[in-house]
């Protein structure tokens, strides 16, 4: 079973902000980031707005992100047998899907409800 955590309207946050909660989320659960990717725009795409995920490593997302490069994310922890990820933390932007949102899902096993508040509360303020 997986928990789940979503936070809508969040274009008050910056792209580094998110980056930087989610390390810090993804860490205070013990879960190590083995992943990562961004969002870009198709150019010839079949609808306005249309666009892809490309797959890249934590370090090369943060530098990314903290150039503007890329604005919207996901990072990734990964299990053997788990489809698609252990965790993972995205976060969208209205370029790339109408509205900005945080969407967080993680394993029940290793809830933590003390990190899950401070992760929110920061947020919040």
């Amino acid at each position: 079973m997986y928990s789940g955590i979503a936070l809508y309207d969040t274009v008050c946050l910056s792209s580094k902000t998110v980056c930087e909660l989610g390390e810090y989320f993804f860490n205070n659960l013990g879960l190590p980031i083995i992943g990562a990717g961004y969002y870009s725009i198709l150019e010839h795409g079949d609808h306005l707005g249309e666009h892809e995920i490309i797959e890249t490593s934590f370090s090369d997302l943060k530098a990314k992100v903290e150039n503007g490069e890329a604005t919207a994310f996901r990072i990734y922890s990964e299990q053997d047998g788990v489809q698609l990820w252990y965790a993972s933390l995205g976060y969208m932007t209205s370029e790339f899907d109408g509205f900005h949102y945080i969407d967080i899902q993680y394993p029940k096993e290793i809830d933590n409800p003390d990190v899950v508040n401070e992760f929110i509360r920061v947020v919040s303020e």
